[in-house]
């Protein structure tokens, strides 16, 4: 049984231009929280013009509900709105996260407005959140629960000794992989078993389980090996689920993060990589990483592009 959804809004709060002030530290039904905002302006050698970003940080304590509930994490979304000082609205900032340590930073980076401001210019900012809290589960029941053989299974995928049940349209919907197997040597319908070879059960299952109403979500941990096998088995759907995972985890490295998400095309995470570098020390650290050589020509570009803003 899933716990209650927590939401909260801030109300509008003004943004002056200095570095890191905590906007506000709140609690609500065992969730404790801190948000924390500066701004930036910089010069941008391409549009020849003044920019304005804006730091905002959240860190999510939920020690509390994990005591008492066994709650693992939380997963929702975090919705920014910025205004003028008038106030006159400017935009909506939306990220999904999916958050598992508990007292963990969270960071983002964006454009306030386009054009040029002078340094000083302030904001009016709103932040809001709903979160679904998730809890631990026994990973081999939740499995054993999904792919139990029903009415609708009609195939069943054996992975080290152990039946996975599917069903072989909903399978090839989201996997090109499978619609291609399952249309070919495995066609003739006689044929209700079919062997995968060089993976993992539990790997596997929580791969597959992503695709279904009540999934097993990734972990700092495996986060990387479920990418690996959302490529080897298409399924390009999984990367949307693993994105936010790695865009909120500490426990990837940011070199590895940049490059999972190059590698994997992750557009919005590959753009919050580089705008998160802040200076040439950094894209030098960067660059000595052996991840770094892993990363497209156009990524690299986009680091380029970067550096001509400092």
């Amino acid at each position: 049984m899933s716990e209650a959804k927590i939401s909260h809004d801030s109300g509008i709060k003004l943004v002056s231009p200095v570095a890191d002030i905590k906007h506000e530290d709140d609690s609500k039904n065992g969730l404790k929280w801190t948000w924390k905002v500066s701004t930036e302006v910089s010069w941008n050698e391409i549009t020849k013009k003044l920019d304005n970003y804006v730091y905002m940080s959240w860190a999510f304590n939920w020690d509390e509900l994990r005591n008492e509930k066994g709650v693992e994490g939380l997963k929702g979304i975090i919705s920014v709105k910025a205004f003028d000082i008038m106030p006159n609205y400017l935009f909506t900032r939306d990220f999904d996260v999916v958050l598992t340590r508990s007292g963990a930073w969270l960071h983002r980076r964006f454009h306030t407005v386009e054009g040029s401001h002078t340094p000083g210019y302030c904001f009016r900012f709103n932040h809001s959140f709903t979160f679904e809290p998730f809890l631990k589960s026994d990973n081999s029941l939740v499995f054993e629960n999904i792919f139990a053989p029903s009415e609708f299974s009609d195939v069943a995928l054996l992975i080290e000794g152990q039946k996975i049940h599917v069903n072989k349209a909903m399978l090839s919907i989201h996997s090109s992989f499978f619609r291609a197997l399952f249309n070919s040597d495995f066609k003739e319908k006689s044929i209700t078993e079919i062997p995968i070879e060089d993976v993992a059960y539990e790997e596997f299952a929580t791969l597959l389980s992503l695709i279904y109403p009540i999934p097993v979500m990734p972990n700092p941990d495996n986060v990387a090996d479920l990418l690996k096998l959302s490529d080897r088995f298409t399924m390009a759907s999984v990367r949307k689920i693993a994105e936010p995972m790695l865009s909120a985890t500490e426990h990837v490295k940011f070199c590895e993060m940049f490059s999972l998400a190059d590698k994997y095309g992750m557009e919005t995470l590959v753009k919050q990589c580089t705008d998160y570098l802040k200076s040439h020390d950094e894209i030098k650290e960067l660059s000595k990483s052996s991840h770094f050589k892993e990363l497209s020509d156009a990524t690299k570009l986009l680091i380029f592009e970067r550096s001509l803003s400092f």
